[in-house]
């Protein structure tokens, strides 16, 4: 167990070094980020908010290798109010950029 955490942080630590590199690319991928593959292969290696929550908020009895565990292999499931942004976003982009093009 511990040899394969210690493979899965080098994996992480070189995966981190081309993120930079990647950064522009990503972001044109951003609209309807959770079905695009692309984002969510690259969201898994990065500490988003809820990620840096959850680190932080850990207690001293809690197992810092099933922590990783967890933040390496746990799935982006959301919520009501995720399922409602996910379906509403190609139509709140479409009246946003109606609206400021209505101002230009």
């Amino acid at each position: 167990m511990q040899d394969n955490l210690k493979s899965k942080k080098t994996e992480y630590l070189s995966r981190l070094l081309t993120i930079v590199e990647e950064t522009a690319n990503i972001k044109q991928c951003k609209r309807v980020q959770a079905s695009n593959p692309k984002w969510m292969e690259e969201r898994a290696f990065r500490l988003t908010g809820s990620n840096f929550g959850r680190i932080y908020k850990m207690r001293n009895t809690t197992s810092s290798a099933k922590k990783v565990e967890q933040l390496l292999y746990s799935k982006l499931f959301g919520n009501t109010a995720t399922k409602y942004g996910a379906e509403s976003e190609i139509l709140a982009i479409k009246q946003f950029e109606e609206v400021i093009g209505a101002w230009n």
